[in-house]
């Protein structure tokens, strides 16, 4: 099974955008990462490749809601753990 995606930050882009990065966990050299799976509060998000990087768009620009987004790596065994971020939109 997978790991955790480890040092999960994020950036913000603009006012109702951000940069969401980690690093990729360790894996077999015979079961890459196919992809990860994001969950930014109602949206979640499948990707289909190992890009360690993500724009998300805001889904509620109030700066008084925390928002919680995870991470969770994919490969053919399965998903991995997740990781978790929280943040306020800047305004």
């Amino acid at each position: 099974l997978l790991d955790s995606v480890a040092d999960l930050n994020y950036t913000f882009i603009n006012g109702s955008s951000l940069l969401l990065t980690w690093t990729a966990p360790y894996t077999l050299d015979n079961v890459p990462i196919t992809g990860y799976y994001i969950v930014n509060g109602l949206m979640n998000i499948t990707t289909t490749n190992n890009h360690t990087n993500i724009t998300l768009s805001a889904t509620n620009l109030d700066p008084c809601i925390l928002n919680n987004v995870s991470v969770s790596p994919i490969n053919d065994a399965g998903i991995g753990s997740s990781n978790n971020i929280s943040f306020y939109y800047e305004t």
